[in-house]
C-alpha cells in the first residue's frame, strides 16, 4: 500500500475558538480508516487543523519537501514522524494566524500527536503487510486440489478458495447456511460434521472441523473418485438393508496421517477379510470397512489379522455400529470419525473376571493389564449384561454352587464361539465334578491360586486363539 506523496494543505476555519468536539470526531473517523493510509492521513490533518493548534498541516514523505532549508521556514514547525525506528514522513505545521507562533502548550500537544501519528503509521504498515500475506495465501489456497473454506462462529464465510466458491456457489461474507444440505444445520456445521453434496454430476465429500479456540470452523471439500463414490453407495446400501432386516452392522475407519499408505494396502486387506466385509477408499488418508450382519466380536479377529500387513502403530481406528434404527449412514460415518483409538489398543484381548471377591479381579488385572484389557465384576447380573452386550476374548468366573460361572461362560460362547473360559473355585463341588462334558474345555483354577500361573495359561490360550483365526 503506497503512502500519500502529494502535498495537501488544509486551511484552518475562521472561527476564533477551536471546535474540539468536531476535531475529536474527525480523529475518530481517521482511526476507522487506519487500514487505508492515504485516507487516514487526510482525515487526521483535517482534525489537526480543526483543533486550532495550527493554520495548516502537511505530511510529506522524506525527500519530497524540496530544499532542506524550506522545511524550516519562519512561523512553521517541522517534526519527524517515526515508525519502525525510521522516519516515514515529515510533518510541517504553520502557526495559528491569530498568534503567529507556537507556545509551550502547543508544542507539548503537537509532540504527543506526532507520537500518535507514528504509532498509526506503524499499525497501517503492519495491516498492509498482513493484507498482502492474506492475498498471497488466498492465491496459494486457490491452487489446492480441495475446496477450503473458513466460517466464523456466527456462520458467516470469512475466507474461501476458488474451488470451494465454485462448488458451493457462495462467496466471502455469505452465510454457510446457503450451501448446506437441508438436513445439516449451521450449529451442527460449527460443532464439526460431515456430509455429501452432488454438484454438476460430482459427488463431493464435505467435512467441517472446529479448532480448539472455537472461533472459526474449517471446511474441507473433496471431489470423490468413482471408486470412492461406489464405496459410499455400498455403505448406504448395506446400511438400509441391515436396517430393514433388523440385522447387525459394523462400520470401521482406518486412518493414517501419511497419504496413500492405506490406499495401497486395500488389495491386501481385501484378501484378508474376504467376503466378510466391503472395503474401499474413504479419502487420501483413510480406508473404511463395512461388516454386514456381524457383531463386534467377529470384527476384532479380522482387525488383528490386518495388523500383520499395515503399520498398526501409526493407524487409528474409528468404529460405529447400527444400534438404533433411526440412524442414517451419515450418522454412522460421523460416529466412527469422532471416536477413534489406536489399532493396538482397540484389538487388545479383553478379559472379564467375575468373582464375588473384588480383590481377585484386582490381582488378575495387575498381572494381565500390560497385555490385556481386564474388566472386573462382583455382581452376577452385571456380569451377565457385560457378556451379552460386549466383546470378550476370555471369561474367568467363580464357580458357585448354582453353576453361575458355567452359565456365564456359556452365554459368552453363544455370542463369540472362540471365547476362552476359565473357572475359579475354592472347592470343585461334587455335583459339578460329575459334569465332565461341561467342564472338559473349561480349566479350573483352585483357590488360593498362583496369579502368574493363571496369567501364563490365559495368554497361551489367547495366543492359540489368534493363530486359529489366521488359518
Amino acid at each position: 500500500m503506497k503512502r500519500a506523496s502529494a502535498k495537501v494543505s488544509v486551511v484552518a476555519p475562521t472561527a476564533n475558538c477551536p471546535d474540539l468536539a468536531r476535531s475529536l470526531r474527525d480523529f475518530a473517523a481517521a482511526a476507522d480508516h487506519i487500514h487505508d493510509l492515504k485516507t487516514f492521513v487526510e482525515l487526521f490533518k483535517a482534525g489537526l487543523v480543526k483543533t486550532g493548534l495550527c493554520a495548516e498541516a502537511d505530511l510529506l514523505p522524506p525527500g519530497e519537501g524540496g530544499d532542506q532549508p524550506q522545511l524550516f521556514a519562519a512561523q512553521q514547525l517541522t517534526m519527524p514522524i517515526v515508525a519502525n525506528g525510521r522516519v516515514v514522513a515529515v510533518g510541517r505545521m504553520a502557526a495559528p494566524t491569530e498568534k503567529h507562533h507556537f507556545d509551550a502548550e502547543d508544542l507539548h500537544l503537537l509532540g504527543g500527536l506526532s507520537e500518535l501519528l507514528g504509532a498509526a503509521f506503524n499499525i497501517s504498515f503492519r495491516l498492509a503487510r498482513d493484507q498482502q500475506a492474506l492475498a498471497t495465501l488466498k492465491a496459494i489456497l486457490s491452487l489446492a486440489p480441495v475446496g477450503l473454506c473458513a466460517v466464523d462462529d456466527q456462520g458467516q464465510i470469512v475466507a474461501i478458495n476458488t474451488l470451494a466458491a465454485t462448488w458451493l456457489a457462495v462467496k466471502e461474507s455469505d452465510a454457510i447456511r446457503d450451501a448446506l444440505p437441508s438436513d445439516v444445520t449451521t450449529e451442527q456445521f460449527l460443532r464439526g460434521t460431515s456430509f455429501h453434496l452432488r454438484v454438476g454430476g460430482r459427488l463431493l465429500f464435505c467435512q467441517s472441523r472446529m479448532p480448539d479456540d472455537g472461533q472459526y470452523a474449517a471446511l474441507v471439500i473433496t471431489d470423490l473418485t468413482p471408486e470412492q463414490g461406489r464405496f459410499l453407495d455400498a455403505v448406504s446400501r448395506e446400511f438400509y438393508r441391515a436396517k430393514l432386516l433388523r440385522r447387525p452392522l459394523q462400520f470401521v475407519i482406518l486412518e493414517q496421517a501419511k497419504p496413500g499408505v492405506l490406499l495401497a494396502a486395500i488389495p491386501t486387506m481385501r484378501g484378508i477379510v474376504g467376503r466378510s466385509a466391503v472395503i474401499g477408499p474413504y479419502d487420501a488418508t483413510r480406508v473404511a470397512l463395512v461388516f454386514p450382519e456381524s457383531h463386534w466380536s467377529a470384527v476384532v479377529p479380522q482387525l488383528r489379522r490386518l495388523q500383520d500387513v499395515i503399520e498398526f502403530d501409526a493407524v487409528r481406528v474409528g468404529h460405529s455400529q447400527l444400534s438404533t434404527y433411526e440412524e442414517t449412514p451419515e450418522g454412522l460415518i460421523h460416529d466412527a470419525l469422532t471416536h477413534q483409538e489406536r489399532l493396538p489398543s482397540l484389538t487388545r484381548p479383553r478379559v472379564l473376571v467375575h468373582d464375588g471377591y473384588g480383590a481377585v479381579g484386582d490381582a488378575l488385572k495387575l498381572v494381565l493389564g500390560d497385555q490385556c484389557d481386564v474388566t472386573g465384576s462382583t455382581d452376577p447380573v452385571e456380569a451377565q449384561r457385560l457378556v451379552e452386550h460386549e466383546h470378550f476374548d476370555a471369561v474367568l468366573a467363580d464357580s458357585m454352587t448354582n453353576a453361575h460361572g458355567l452359565n456365564l461362560i456359556a452365554t459368552a460362547k453363544a455370542h463369540n464361539r472362540q471365547v476362552r473360559g476359565f473357572l475359579l473355585s475354592s472347592m470343585l463341588h461334587e455335583r459339578m465334578s460329575g459334569q465332565a462334558h461341561a467342564t472338559e474345555d473349561v480349566p479350573v483354577f483352585s483357590k488360593p491360586f498362583n496369579v502368574e500361573l493363571i496369567r501364563d495359561q490365559i495368554l497361551a490360550s489367547l495366543s492359540s486363539m489368534h493363530v486359529e483365526t489366521q488359518k
